[in-house]
Parts: structure tokens; sequence; C-alpha cells
């Protein structure tokens, strides 16, 4: 699969069969409503979103070069999701929730109460997922079961070749044969149990070094007892400055649909920001109106705006203008009329990438 990560018909396909026994008439009418607005490219909104993005750590034990947390740039301090405060989160989103991933910018398997949160979500109605390299420290004895006794609807286990040489170019510091063990119980605490859930995604990010490899990926997941297999192949145009007119009427998915929140409490664009520079009300320290107006926000209003307009900079409402990232060691800022999304339109990519990562990287 190649389409774009936030695309409505790659997440429809993506999580669909896990979401709909979570359906509600009042569910799926936001569910209606909030597509409607997005596609009409609405600023201001009725629906709320149906997607909880809930970072349950940002620790991680790998190094993986394409990722803030995995080469230490990630300013935000280490820690872990306080239960009692994610419940209140829960407790308030729940109406039209439909599905809570877990995972952001860390292991969501380092969090040692994860199947807590998991059930935690499915009691108030929630499809789970989570996103995991499933390597050491991950799945100590007995993990596995939890898992599924817990309810974990679906899981995305990267595994980016098919032997220890190719897959550790990237996941830096895993170690293969780890994996496909750990799989493998999963599997087969699922098969015990008589459950066909977590449904298990192998995904694979192709890069230069590897995508010739990408044919051997088919018969490994099998081998494992895997559900799909998903590949990323990313190009060279994958990290290239791309001018804003190239995203001239296109609404982002993720500013309609979900909210993501750091494990702090800190509300982000999305999973992949880390939260410094944007002005929202953190959700754990205010009792932040989410079913109301906090998806109305000055901020948001004037993000959604520019995304779905022409994108015209000299016509950017100054709210969405962040001259602190100018000053902040840690961002390289582009032009300001280069962008992908509005993040990097106003604060340069959250992680640059050198020319070596480039070279070893990228497929070219």
């Amino acid at each position: 699969m190649h389409r774009a990560p936030g695309s409505v018909i790659n997440q429809a396909i993506r999580y669909w069969h896990v979401i709909a026994p979570y359906l509600t008439a009042r569910k799926a009418a936001n569910l209606m409503r909030c597509h409607m607005e997005m596609s009409l490219r609405r600023p201001l909104v009725r629906s709320t979103p149906y997607i909880l993005r809930m970072e349950s750590t940002n620790t991680c034990n790998l190094s993986c070069p394409g990722c803030a947390t995995g080469i230490r740039v990630n300013p935000t301090p280490k820690g872990f999701v306080d239960v009692e405060k994610y419940g209140r989160v829960l407790d308030t989103v729940a109406p039209h929730l439909l599905l809570t991933r877990l995972d952001g910018l860390g292991e969501p398997l380092l969090h040692p109460k994860l199947t807590t949160l998991i059930r935690m979500a499915h009691e108030r109605g929630s499809a789970t997922a989570i996103s995991s390299h499933f390597g050491e420290k991950t799945l100590p004895p007995g993990r596995a079961g939890e898992l599924v006794d817990a309810g974990l609807d679906y899981i995305i286990i990267s595994i980016d070749g098919p032997d220890q040489e190719s897959y550790e170019k990237y996941r830096v510091g895993g170690k293969f044969e780890t994996v496909c063990n750990n799989v493998r119980s999963l599997v087969e605490a699922r098969r015990q149990r008589k459950s066909t859930t977590p449904f298990i995604e192998i995904q694979f990010l192709g890069f230069d070094h590897n995508r010739h490899l990408a044919d051997r990926m088919p018969a490994l997941v099998q081998s494992l007892g895997g559900d799909r297999l998903r590949w990323n192949m990313v190009h060279k145009d994958a990290i290239k400055v791309l001018e804003a007119k190239d995203y001239v009427g296109h609404p982002c998915f993720f500013q309609y649909t979900t909210w993501s929140i750091g494990w702090s409490g800190t509300r982000k664009l999305c999973v992949n920001a880390w939260g410094d520079t944007e002005p929202m009300e953190d959700v754990f320290g205010h009792e932040a109106d989410l079913m109301g107006k906090a998806n109305n926000e000055p901020y948001l209003v004037a993000l959604r705006k520019f995304l779905a307009g022409d994108r015209d900079i000299t016509k950017m409402d100054p709210i969405i203008g962040d001259p602190r990232s100018q000053t902040l060691s840690y961002r390289i800022p582009r032009g300001r009329d280069m962008s992908r999304c509005l993040n990097c339109a106003t604060t340069g990519l959250v992680v640059d990438r050198t020319p070596e990562w480039l070279k070893d990287y990228i497929c070219t």
C-alpha cells in the first residue's frame, strides 16, 4: 500500500473491521458529520474527533535514525502517561470515540500498565491499537496472553527485513530473532484463547538498503502467523521539501478526526509533532472541553483554514506563525512557503535529514 498515511481510504481499509463493532447511532452520526466537514473544508466544525492518539510513553530502547526519539532530539521530557489522567480524557471523549491508539514517539509496550490502558478504552466503547517494534523488553513472559486478554484489537509490528543484517540497518539496536519469537508468542497466545484479536499487521519500511528484499517478506509473515503485510516504500521524494502549492485544497485528516495528545497531556497537531510550540491547552492541567470549544480553538480554526485553502503564506493568520522556531537549536527552519503540512510550513521539519541519512536510507 502506498497511499498517504492520513488518507481516508487508507485509514478505512486499515481499521474498519476493528472499529465497526463499536459503532453506535451517535458515533456514526458524528463520523459522517466529521468527514462531511472535512470534505467541505470547514474551519469551524460541529463534529468532534473519533480517534484518540494518546502517547503512552515517549521512551524507546531502539535508535531508529528516522525518529526524533531514536536520534535523541525530541525535547519533550521522558515519561509515561498517568493512568488516572488518561481515564479522565477517555471519559470526556467516549461519546464519539471509535479508536484509541496508545502509541506516539516511543515504544508503547514499555509502559508497565499498558494492558490497563487498553482495558480502560474498551470499557468506554473504543477499539484499541498500538504500533510496536516488538523487540527486546516488550514482551516478558506472560505479556502476550495479557495483551489478548485485555482485548487489544490491532497491533502494527515493524519488521524491515527478512534477516538480522537488513533489519538492524534501520531498527538500530534491535534483534530480528527476538521480534520473530515475540510474534510467534502472540500468535500462540491468541490461538490458545481462540481469539481473532489482536489483528497482527507486519509493517515493512522499504529503503534503499532493503527494498530489494521485499519479495521475501510475504513468506516470512506467513511463517510467523501474521494477518497482513503492509509495505511502506520510502522513496527519494518522501522528504523532499515541497512547495505549498503542491498541497493546495488538501485539508488535514488529523485536524478533523484525531485528538493527538502527548504522554504529559500536551495537545499536538499530529502524533509526529512535539507540541512544544503549539498554543493549545494542556488536557491534564485543565478541564479541557474536548467535546466542545477545544475543537474550535482559534489556533485550530486558523490552521484548518490555511491548510484547506490556497496556502498563500502572505495571507496566513499571525496566530499560526511561530517565531520561536527560528532560535530553537533542534529545529531546522525551512522556507515558509515550502511545506508539506502546517507544522513544517511555520516551524521547519521536526527532524532535519542529513546528506548521510539520505544516502543510506532513501531509495534513489
